[in-house]
């Protein structure tokens, strides 16, 4: 232990040590834990934990309730599969979450419910074929969300709603074909009026319409790298609103054919197939 910092990382640890009631942050990273619990925690107020690169298999009700000031829970790099919808529950100050490469599938609609302080959440990296409509309403707070490097195909159109603050999403590698072309599509991104940064690199997008990023406030980040779009007369709004400084296109380019359209990131292939 170092100041108040209690650090056990790489420590052969296989359980929860013994931790001084004084530590205001707790690092167990790179250990072969395998579990924890509530009862792990009785008596300490540190303001962030993180247990990264273990072995944990599941996150149990109430696993943090006796850390309610924690604003940091870290659990990246194990091999969580179940999280109870109640597990984070009782840590009305936390700030952050990092889910991040974990095998979780499945996450009750509840499950930030009362986290009415979360601004940092990250899921990337694991193997959600589909989110709850309602998963993210209860968090408004959220200002930075990675869904990342997940099998998701597709997500609900209003997925969003109600994440006012937010101003990072990574949507990158889900598989994405498109967004639908209904009205209630239309509105992914309705709520987003401080985004700052769209990442939708590295899915199967087809193309992307003016209307669904209406409402983003400019000027903001778009990454489309690694989709192949169809209709590229569509995506004319996309060459204005580059020129103009409104959209900065962060995406590197996949050039194969004659361009188009007079812009470097929109080319059409000979199969009459945009790389951006």
């Amino acid at each position: 232990m170092s100041g108040r910092t209690f650090s056990c990382i790489s420590g052969g640890l296989t359980s929860v040590p013994i931790i001084s009631p004084s530590a205001e942050n707790v690092e167990l990273d790179n250990n072969q834990i395998s579990s924890t619990n509530q009862a792990n925690f009785i008596g300490l107020s540190p303001t962030s934990l993180s247990i990264d690169n273990n072995l944990l298999t599941r996150v149990e009700a109430f696993t943090f309730a006796e850390i309610p000031n924690t604003s940091k829970i870290s659990l990246q790099n194990n091999n969580i599969n179940y999280v109870d919808k109640d597990a984070f529950q009782g840590t009305r100050n936390l700030s952050m979450i990092n889910l991040g490469t974990n095998q979780i599938t499945h996450l009750d609609e509840n499950t930030f419910q009362n986290l009415t302080k979360l601004r940092f959440l990250f899921l990337q990296n694991n193997l959600f074929r589909q989110l709850p409509n309602q998963l993210f309403q209860p968090v408004p707070t959220l200002e930075t969300l990675h869904i990342q490097n997940n099998p998701l195909h597709s997500l609900n159109a209003f997925q969003f709603a109600n994440l006012v603050n937010l101003t990072i999403l990574n949507l990158s590698f889900l598989h994405l074909k498109d967004f639908g072309l209904s009205s209630q599509d239309i509105q992914q991104f309705q709520d987003q009026t401080s985004l700052q940064e769209l990442q939708l690199s590295g899915n199967n997008l087809q193309t992307l319409f003016s209307t669904q990023v209406a409402n983003i406030a400019r000027p903001f980040r778009l990454y489309l790298g690694g989709n192949r779009m169809q209709c590229c007369p569509d995506l004319e709004w996309l060459k204005a609103e580059e020129t103009a400084g409104t959209i900065q296109l962060v995406s590197e380019p996949s050039c194969h054919a004659q361009a188009r359209l007079e812009h470097p990131l929109l080319l059409m292939s000979s199969a009459g197939t945009c790389t951006i």
